[in-house]
């Protein structure tokens, strides 16, 4: 009986390293996010492995994932932009309340958009009767956008992270990403091996050089990887 209920116990482990993300995401530690997060991968990844080892996939089970990588994929991310806003300076807003000031950022807002694409993109994944890989997965862009956030003071990075500007634009692309018509090869699939092949190496070199910060690099190379498989499917 346990067993087939491991992957959703699994699933909510996923959930509760989302919610911690979000407390170190409002203290802005963004290493110790990137961290929840790589663990959040780590969670999601064994649930869906397991259920299917195990023979434990159901309804439950899924729409339980879809809500815990919301969370963890979708709304940390999201915090972590806000912050990059209110960071790089941008036009705020003081509010009064009772006897102290509120700060409101109004461009700061733009985040929102990770939130809602993610949104989309979970809900479109699971009404999908064949689940093809298209765009690029919830758990890959969080953990981009937190590492990229943990680059923002290393040049040339912080001329483009360190300003409105250049986060408006990070938010934009990824949103694209997210819900993009571009093919994503699968790890190790049998039609992608020689793609699965390169990017670990390319990973292995980029962590050896820049440790945890190297999914700022892995995760575009896996995009680039796959605008060459899907044109070479298509």
């Amino acid at each position: 009986m346990f067993k087939k209920q491991l992957p959703t116990f699994i699933t909510l482990l996923n959930l509760v390293t989302g919610g911690i993300a979000l407390l170190f995401a409002f203290e802005k530690q963004f290493l110790w996010v990137f961290f929840c997060v790589l663990l959040g991968n780590i969670f999601d990844f064994l649930d869906g492995f397991l259920a299917r080892k195990l023979k434990a996939e159901s309804k439950l089970g899924a729409n339980l994932d879809s809500f815990a990588d919301l969370v963890t994929f979708g709304v940390v991310p999201t915090l972590v932009l806000y912050q990059m806003f209110v960071e790089s300076g941008t036009y705020s807003i003081i509010i009064p309340s009772n006897n102290e000031e509120i700060l409101i950022y109004p461009f700061a807002c733009f985040s929102f958009l990770i939130l809602v694409a993610s949104a989309l993109r979970l809900a479109k994944f699971n009404v999908q009767k064949e689940k093809h890989f298209f765009g690029l997965p919830t758990p890959a862009l969080a953990i981009w956008i937190v590492s990229l956030s943990l680059l923002k003071e290393t040049s040339p990075f912080n001329v483009v992270l360190s300003n409105e500007i250049g986060v408006l634009v990070l938010i934009l692309v990824s949103s694209y990403l997210l819900n993009s018509k571009l093919q994503m090869f699968k790890f190790m699939a049998n039609d992608a091996k020689k793609y699965s092949r390169m990017l670990v190496v390319l990973s292995i070199v980029s962590i050896a050089f820049f440790t945890y910060k190297a999914f700022a690099i892995i995760i575009p190379a896996y995009v680039l990887l796959s605008v060459f498989f899907h044109l070479k499917r298509n």
